[in-house]
């Protein structure tokens, strides 16, 4: 039994709301940690739904702050910082300082989505201030972290953001799940750099195999954990590593691998980003029609929660793989909705970026 299907079977098992209510928050939290953005969303509803109906306000906050990481994961930018505003809220009206410090991880996780970096580390230093004295709040400290190291990769210092994951990992040690999730995290750090370095004409240095390290020890973690779900995440993340060292056999086989794994699963997240390399993969070796059948399943699966920016390229991508099989109108089609996406997408975030400076305000002013 896979750990989705043990949770789930714990909801479902439990005699009472009593009993239930943690099993809905585990599930719910175990979603937004794979990133999991339609499965966690409607499971931290009904955890909070449950909460409120015990009245149990740090509850309330873990379920609200399990539905904003799922709303980031969805590129529902305005929404995840409001929830997580509120999960704030009722952490604090609860006097859970656990709870208070992971809603400072899910504020600063959305300023990070919205490119507000220099709150985000304000509320992440916040949030630390208030989780590294005490071995009780190991993970939410983590978490924090994390998020200082996605901060300082969006300043473009990987050295800084290597201090952070290596830091990260340490304090991970004996907890297996933010041990997989540490380097995960410091793999994808090192596979973003290595690919937009390649894009630039630039050689990648030795960051894809640093990534592979990493990628591979978190793969091994979560196999032996039994977490099929991250499972499927890291071979994706390593498919794209062999892509971009030019093992493109070994890639194909991971990539589809992933891909029929998380569609199985019903992963959209996963789904997505697999279908989108092994597309490229089969662009690049002029097998158009299998990439355009490729493409049109991670569109499908895109438009029901996946990032807004993962839906741009997928459509962008299947414009042009349908323009080299020689069908324009399609591909015209499908290259206007595309731009429509990207011009709604550009709005949203200009007005979340609004939102999120006085929402942020009002936390920092809180001390």
């Amino acid at each position: 039994m896979t750990k989705t299907e043990m949770l789930r079977a714990a909801v479902a098992a439990a005699a009472d709301d009593a009993a239930r209510l943690p099993a809905q928050l585990a599930l719910a939290r175990h979603f937004a940690e794979v990133s999991d953005g339609v499965n966690g969303l409607e499971t931290a509803r009904a955890a909070r739904t449950l909460a409120l109906k015990m009245g149990d306000w740090a509850a309330v906050a873990d379920a609200l702050n399990a539905a904003s990481v799922s709303q980031y994961h969805r590129s529902d930018y305005v929404n995840a910082l409001a929830t997580a505003i509120d999960a704030w809220d009722a952490a604090r009206r609860s006097g859970s300082v656990r709870s208070t410090a992971e809603s400072f991880y899910t504020i600063g996780l959305a300023l990070q989505a919205l490119g507000e970096v220099d709150l985000g580390l304000q509320i992440a230093d916040q949030g630390l201030a208030l989780a590294e004295s005490d071995p009780a709040l190991r993970e939410p400290r983590v978490r924090l972290v994390g998020l200082k190291a996605m901060f300082t990769y969006a300043r473009g210092n990987l050295e800084d953001t290597e201090r952070y994951c290596d830091e990260a990992v340490r304090l991970s040690v004996g907890h297996s799940r933010l041990l997989e999730l540490g380097y995960g995290n410091w793999g994808l750090a090192l596979l973003r750099t290595a690919e937009q370095r390649i894009e630039r004409g630039e050689s990648p240095l030795d960051y894809l195999a640093r990534a592979r390290m990493h990628l591979e020890t978190a793969l091994d973690i979560a196999d032996t954990e039994g977490d099929v779900m991250r499972v499927a995440d890291r071979l994706s993340s390593l498919g794209q590593v062999a892509l971009f060292e030019g093992r493109l056999d070994d890639a194909e086989r991971l990539l589809a691998d992933a891909m029929r794994r998380s569609v199985a699963l019903d992963y959209v997240r996963t789904a997505v980003i697999s279908a989108r390399y092994l597309a490229q993969l089969c662009i690049g070796r002029g097998a158009m029609g299998r990439a355009i059948d490729i493409l049109r399943l991670a569109d499908v699966q895109a438009r029901r929660g996946a990032p807004g920016d993962n839906l741009h390229t997928v459509q962008l991508m299947l414009a042009g793989a349908l323009e080299a099989a020689g069908r324009e109108a399609e591909a015209a089609a499908v290259r206007e909705s595309a731009g429509e996406l990207r011009e709604a997408n550009r709005a949203h975030r200009e007005t979340a970026a609004e939102e999120a400076r006085r929402l942020a305000a009002r936390v920092l002013g809180s001390r």
